[in-house]
């Protein structure tokens, strides 16, 4: 079922310039929740169109009928960046990235200052010092948005 809902949703996204970035079915509760996304961030009315356009389609309604429920949501503010668009859009906020380093697991906390496909160059300061490192993203686990509250 959740590849047949996977394939469904991302025909129709596709079409709207959203990524599909998880599907979780909780069969406890018939619930299906859709977390949607886009390059330059996802708003609120595209999660709704989309969301409108999802309940309209008969192949989709088809798929889930009646014992189900569904729910469309961006990723949240606290959810892992793991994909390259989402760091470049992230470019000048503070952030926390795990990777893999020599031999072990690293992380590192800083600025995004450059972003694109292949790799992100972050600004961290160590006792008073500036330094500038360079991570491809094969070598990245994920990163997090550091909240300023």
């Amino acid at each position: 079922m959740k590849d047949r809902i996977k394939e469904m949703t991302n025909q129709i996204a596709e079409k709207m310039g959203i990524i599909i970035e998880e599907i979780i079915i909780n069969n406890d509760v018939n619930m299906i929740k859709i977390i949607a996304d886009k390059k330059e961030g996802i708003k609120l009315d595209d999660l709704a169109i989309f969301s409108h356009t999802l309940s309209d389609d008969e192949k989709f309604d088809n798929i889930i009928g009646n014992k189900y429920r569904f729910e469309v949501t961006s990723p949240g503010l606290d959810s892992k960046m793991t994909k390259p668009y989402q760091f470049i859009r992230n470019i000048g906020r503070s952030v926390n990235i795990f990777f893999d380093g020599r031999n072990k697991n690293s992380s590192i906390k800083g600025k995004i200052i450059e972003a694109d496909n292949e790799k992100i160059l972050i600004e961290s300061k160590n006792k008073k010092k500036k330094d500038t490192v360079e991570i491809n993203y094969n070598r990245i686990k994920y990163g997090k948005l550091k909240l300023k509250w």
